[in-house]
């Protein structure tokens, strides 16, 4: 009961920030797209393969 409470806690704080970011700021975010796409190799191709003994 405490995880799932504590679920809807963080998901309610994503979603209120997200919420309150002006349109402008978001399509600036969207606009970094090799950035984006950087991180999210690094984070599921280059980490995973760096662990495998």
């Amino acid at each position: 009961m405490v995880t799932w409470l504590g679920a809807i806690g963080v998901a309610g704080l994503f979603f209120g920030h997200g919420a309150s970011l002006a349109p402008q700021a978001i399509l600036a975010g969207l606009r970094h797209w090799r950035l984006h796409l950087f991180i999210l190799a690094t984070t599921f191709l280059v980490f995973p393969t760096a662990s495998i003994p």
